[in-house]
């Protein structure tokens, strides 16, 4: 068993190259601009193949991905003693408003729609 990161950098840029392929201007996303998700196989480059240790749970590895970018996130700001809005009710939303909590922020809001 894997997990896969779904944004696929061409590793040549400026930025790949210095090691901020999260910035990468060439990315392409799984899904989106390049063929795949939704599958039971999925063709990605080797290096966003992370494996899964056997006693991780199916129900815990399935929400590595939105945990992932809900803690990258949150952690990309100094949240200690600040408010907090997360526009988004989603599971990305939800537990990035989970991680700003844990981290120190004061308040914690979350907004969605109600259709």
């Amino acid at each position: 068993r894997v997990s896969g990161e779904g944004h696929i950098v061409c590793g040549h840029c400026r930025n790949c190259r210095a090691g901020r392929g999260h910035l990468c201007r060439n990315t392409l996303g799984v899904g989106v601009n390049r063929p795949g998700a939704f599958g039971e196989y999925l063709a990605i480059p080797q290096h966003n193949v992370v494996p899964i240790p056997d006693d991780v749970p199916d129900e815990i590895a399935a929400i590595f991905d939105p945990l992932g970018n809900a803690v990258h996130t949150a952690l990309s700001f100094d949240l200690v003693g600040e408010d907090v809005l997360v526009t988004g009710a989603g599971p990305i939303g939800i537990m990035g408003a989970l991680v700003a909590q844990c981290v120190g922020a004061r308040k914690v809001v979350i907004t969605d729609i109600n259709p």
